[in-house]
């Protein structure tokens, strides 16, 4: 074990990826926002961000900045 995991705890790419994708679908429906919505404002398709929503994709810094926007 090197240090840095003896100091902290490891992270899990599937922990960082369901907590985008969390942040995501709460930010969307706080918004008001379906899926369809948010696919034709960002040029994403809805599918993807379904996808991204439950964890299941992982998003690349372009998409992060789209989805920022």
């Amino acid at each position: 074990m090197d240090k840095v995991e003896r100091v902290a705890p490891r992270i899990e790419m599937a922990d960082i990826l369901t907590t985008i994708g969390v942040t995501i679908r709460r930010l969307r429906i706080e918004k008001g926002m379906t899926l369809r919505d948010l696919a034709e404002r960002t040029q994403l398709s809805a599918s993807m961000i379904s996808l991204l929503e439950r964890g299941r994709a992982s998003p690349s810094i372009g998409t992060m900045v789209v989805l920022a926007h």
